[in-house]
């Protein structure tokens, strides 16, 4: 008798179907190709928080037409809109709107806006949708001597005051910038760095809002007895010798009424922009 080898135990090709039909695992031979899945076509949350920043109502019809995807891929992101802290309105038959409009920050149109003998000094302009911590950004890395670092952040996840209080709001609704510099040397009063950081505020929101603020010391900006932002200073010693600064600006511009009075533990509690200016901040 011939002697035939060890037995072929491998799945028979007639039975594959019906192998996975009942969950077993079948390895195809090498060099089969497996047929092609699917590929659903997504939208990313910030081309859609875009589209919906304008305060209008938009069917999901007409913003899946526009995205090139489904109406369940639109309702998938309008969900995730609410971790921003955003108030998503979703009329049956109508379509979707944010409770308010939003005026979202643009980094080419930030950057024409500047006064050219600022722009030259500026090294690194970023703008994020969301960030975890604006000065954390910068803290990572110095800039040139002379030259500045700008981060400002929609929304931040780990934003923080002083000594390490958390301090969030919800999307577009304040300004969370910092500013990163480098000195040659370390300075002689760090401390004294938040107290011209905070006039320097003061004169831009004169000059822009014909508002005029307070300082409190060592970080409040204040109107009208309330809370209407704060400054948190870190520096780090180089090796050099020098220091790199990083001084952030947190200010609250149009916050909703309900977090307003519970964003402080000050008597007359927090305030933002719009309520200090009767109506809504320039530009």
């Amino acid at each position: 008798m011939r002697n035939r080898g060890p037995p072929d135990l491998r799945t028979p090709r007639q039975h594959t179907t019906n192998a996975r039909r009942h969950g077993v695992a079948v390895r195809e031979p090498r060099g089969a190709l497996a047929a092609p899945r699917p590929v659903e076509a997504r939208v990313s949350v910030e081309r859609l928080l875009h589209a919906l920043a304008d305060g209008r109502t938009h069917s999901g019809e007409e913003l899946a037409r526009a995205f090139g995807v489904t109406r369940a891929a639109i309702w998938k992101q309008v969900d995730k809109l609410a971790d921003w802290g955003l108030d998503v309105e979703a009329a049956p038959g109508a379509g979707y709107r944010l409770s308010r409009g939003l005026d979202l920050l643009d980094a080419d149109t930030l950057s024409a806006a500047l006064e050219p003998s600022v722009a030259a000094r500026i090294a690194k302009l970023e703008i994020f949708t969301e960030l975890d911590s604006t000065n954390r950004r910068l803290l990572a890395a110095p800039p040139p001597l002379g030259k500045l670092d700008v981060c400002i952040a929609e929304f931040q996840t780990a934003g923080r005051g002083r000594r390490g209080r958390p301090w969030s709001a919800p999307l577009g609704s304040g300004i969370c910038l910092s500013v990163g510099w480098q000195f040659a040397g370390m300075p002689a009063e760090p401390a004294a760095l938040t107290l011209a950081v905070g006039v320097a505020v003061r004169r831009v929101l004169a000059r822009v809002a014909g508002l005029t603020i307070a300082l409190k010391w060592p970080n409040d900006l204040v109107f009208d007895a309330r809370k209407l932002g704060g400054i948190l200073l870190e520096l780090t010693a180089e090796g050099h010798g020098g220091a790199h600064v990083v001084a952030g600006v947190g200010l609250n511009v149009a916050l909703p009424a309900a977090l307003l009075s519970s964003l402080s533990d000050w008597p007359r509690g927090a305030i933002d922009l719009t309520t200090a200016l009767g109506r809504s901040p320039p530009p």
